[in-house]
């Protein structure tokens, strides 16, 4: 459904939930990382699991970040 208006969506779906993409955990390059699927085969990072620093400094890891699905292996 496709909803024209003026106001702001905040007034005109007061009590729709915020939409919200389910998480998934998968190792990307060696990293453990958590990311939302925005689109088939693209993901966006939310945050890594890592005990060295260096990756948290990592551009490619930040969270936004968007990576290719067939880039990674699934955790099952």
């Amino acid at each position: 459904m496709t909803l024209y208006t003026i106001m702001p969506n905040e007034w005109v779906l007061q009590n729709e939930k915020e939409f919200t993409y389910p998480q998934e955990n998968f190792y990307y390059k060696g990293i453990l990382v958590t990311a939302e699927r925005v689109l088939p085969y693209r993901y966006r990072i939310i945050g890594i699991t890592s005990t060295n620093p260096n990756d948290y400094l990592n551009e490619e890891f930040q969270p936004g970040s968007y990576i290719d699905s067939g880039l990674f292996e699934q955790i099952h």
